[in-house]
């Protein structure tokens, strides 16, 4: 085993200052007691600003709507409460700047010797997916509407043509009739000597 990776087993804080998702480590109280340079990065707050602060007044302390959002009701404050594991997808954090990011987190209990004392917050930027996310319904959306538009319009002239030979005797709704009509319809413009082929019966006539 290398030295670096001998080092890296010995200190799991180096492991956790190198992932690109943000890490929070909390201890009993709720106050952080971890935080690595991904999350700082991500939300604006250094770690010297949240250390042995509780936090989530600082990046979590409203829903996207700018609903408040009470740290009774925060799931990572209530795995520290209750030890339960939680994964959340539809909510956000707020950077120093004011603004916010959509985020996807984990919130894991600690324990040593079987007392909780504390928690993990693992959180990541989900901007990009939510993104392209949107961009693909409306692109669908798009589509759709334009089938629509295109299957109207096909059945529209299919009305015009089947109108237009009201009468001549020729009467049917397959697609193959409506293709035969459409054919009659741009024959009929020219001088051409067109050649009817049919079985005897099918009611061929000039």
């Amino acid at each position: 085993m290398s030295h670096t990776i001998k080092q890296f087993l010995s200190d799991p804080e180096l492991l956790l200052n190198a992932v690109g998702e943000g890490v929070y480590g909390f201890n009993a109280d709720g106050n952080a007691v971890f935080v690595n340079p991904a999350a700082e990065q991500m939300t604006g707050w250094s770690a010297k600003e949240l250390l042995g602060r509780n936090i989530h007044e600082y990046h979590h302390h409203s829903h996207e709507n700018g609903e408040k959002y009470p740290i009774d009701e925060c799931k990572i404050y209530n795995t520290m409460r209750d030890g339960v594991k939680r994964r959340i997808t539809n909510e956000v954090f707020w950077r120093k700047d004011g603004s916010f990011f959509p985020v996807e987190y984990t919130s894991t209990p600690v324990y040593k010797r079987g007392d909780l004392i504390g928690a993990v917050a693992v959180f990541r930027d989900v901007s990009q997916q939510k993104l392209t996310d949107h961009n693909l319904r409306e692109a669908l959306k798009k589509v759709n509407e334009l089938s629509e538009k295109l299957q109207d319009e096909n059945t529209y002239l299919q009305d015009e043509i089947n109108e237009s030979w009201t009468g001549s005797g020729l009467e049917g709704t397959s697609k193959s009739f409506t293709e035969l009509l459409a054919q009659i319809k741009v024959v009929s413009q020219t001088d051409s000597t067109v050649l009817i082929l049919g079985e005897n019966g099918t009611g061929k006539r000039w």
